[in-house]
């Protein structure tokens, strides 16, 4: 029974716990580009946030700065749309993908224009100071090393002429 009861526990807690993290991995920046049928690559970049209750709200970043006035996202179907209006410019952006990993691939509109997008999440892995302190003790030794070589092969060089 103990067992059984061990096993139970140990489940929910895993389904708990990859749930909240199904519900943070669509956070961050995304950049790539989108190419409208017919036209050239453009950049493009957008934040994406996601809250506790599942809300998505972000903002364009570039072609040009502006925050979603519609978003949404499912994570048991990775289907993530959102849109956008510049005012200045008079354009309506709007993105259908799907989130696969740390790729979102779909389709932009911009107005009655529309093509193919592809944005990468950005990702980002600390150092750590023992780190830090490793690279430094090598990049030395290589430094001297090379430095030991180069004076040694200067002699040489010189004795030879």
């Amino acid at each position: 029974m103990k067992i059984v009861l061990f096993v139970f526990l140990t489940s929910v807690f895993l389904v708990v716990t990859v749930a909240a993290a199904d519900l943070t991995a669509i956070n961050g920046t995304w950049s790539g580009n989108w190419t409208p049928k017919g036209g050239v690559p453009d950049a493009i970049t957008v934040e994406l946030r996601r809250d506790a209750a599942g809300n998505l709200t972000g903002k364009f970043l570039t072609p040009t700065a502006m925050d979603f006035t519609k978003a949404s996202f499912n994570p048991v179907t990775g289907i993530v749309a959102f849109e956008a209006t510049d005012e200045k410019a008079g354009r309506h952006y709007k993105l259908d993908g799907k989130l696969k990993g740390t790729e979102l691939i779909g389709t932009l509109g911009a107005n009655d224009t529309t093509g193919e997008v592809r944005l990468i999440k950005w990702t980002f892995f600390g150092r750590s100071s023992r780190l830090d302190s490793d690279l430094l003790s090598g990049s030395k030794q290589m430094f001297l090393t090379t430095m030991k070589w180069r004076y040694s092969h200067e002699e040489n060089t010189n004795h030879c002429a």
